[in-house]
């Protein structure tokens, strides 16, 4: 046998050097990658030059993938007031409790991407109604990519676009049992958050989302059928009908979140939140619609 090369002892070299900097949730794909080239480099000594490169490349990027990005995901438990005006109706205000579930995914290395998924369901009622009958349900989800444009030891500023969808159904037995109400918009938001860091177990986080363009759906002013097609399908064709394109003199949405965080372990965190929401669309399909949520949310 003859005397292993240099090369092969620096293949060999990087191993106890990866036990002690990959992290464990990393090192299983990495023996894999170590193993099969330096069993390559042993019989074909003219690419020693390029498993010693590989090697390299592996580790390192193992080593950054696992310390710069930081993933954080959240539940949300909301209850709260939800107020709407459907003008296509009547101008009466139909109000009343509402529960929202609520799911939150964080990236962050520099800058901060997210996204969320929530679900709202509200029994309203106008004043003047006895028995609370109508209902409305919300759907809605965002992604937004934040740019971190300032950042100390005691706050961060973050600052980007994001895009939201957001479906809103509503059913007035009483004022018309014939047909639904929807009020559905896509828009282009312009987002921000504030983080202030008390100390290392609390934080208080302010977030800002203004809708800057919106791509919304309403009913039509007059229907020319007497009854809605209430079927899965029906709802979902006309929930994507009688499109139009407006700013925010046309279509607004605006939501403001107020989030005291609390840690009771490393892993673990807790937050309480206050969030208003308000969305409203103009003439001809006026509509308004106001939120007020009081959360218990979880980070894990």
């Amino acid at each position: 046998m003859g005397k292993p090369s240099r090369a092969d002892d620096f293949s060999r070299s990087l191993v106890p050097f990866f036990l002690n900097n990959v992290p464990k949730n990393r090192k299983k794909h990495g023996f894999i990658c170590i193993f099969v080239l330096m069993s390559f480099s042993a019989s074909i000594k003219m690419k020693q030059s390029i498993t010693i490169f590989f090697l390299l490349v592996c580790t390192t990027i193992m080593v950054a993938q696992a310390d710069a990005l930081k993933k954080k995901n959240s539940f949300q438990l909301s209850f709260g007031l939800n107020q709407i005006k459907e003008k296509t109706i009547h101008p009466k205000v139909h109000s009343g409790t509402s529960l929202l579930l609520k799911y939150t995914r964080k990236k962050e290395k520099k800058n901060r991407s997210r996204y969320n998924v929530s679900f709202l369901f509200s029994k309203i009622k106008t004043k003047y109604e006895n028995a609370t009958r109508s209902t409305n349900i919300q759907l809605k989800g965002d992604y937004g990519y934040l740019f971190n444009l300032k950042k100390t030891g005691k706050y961060q500023f973050f600052l980007g676009p994001s895009l939201s969808a957001n479906y809103r159904l509503s059913f007035y037995p009483n004022w018309d049992e014939s047909h639904l109400y929807w009020a559905d918009d896509f828009s282009l938001e312009l987002s921000n958050q504030f983080q202030y860091f008390i100390n290392d177990k609390k934080t208080l986080v302010l977030d800002l989302n203004i809708s800057a363009f919106s791509l919304f759906s309403r009913p039509e002013l007059h229907r020319n059928h007497k009854i809605d097609d209430v079927s899965a399908g029906g709802i979902i064709k006309s929930m994507h009908s009688n499109y139009q394109f407006g700013t925010v003199n046309q279509a607004i949405n605006i939501c403001f979140q107020s989030e005291y965080q609390f840690k009771i372990s490393d892993k673990i965190h807790q937050a309480i939140v206050y969030t208003f929401d308000y969305s409203r669309f103009k003439e001809p399909l006026p509509f308004r619609n106001m939120q007020h949520n009081l959360s218990f949310k979880i980070y894990f």
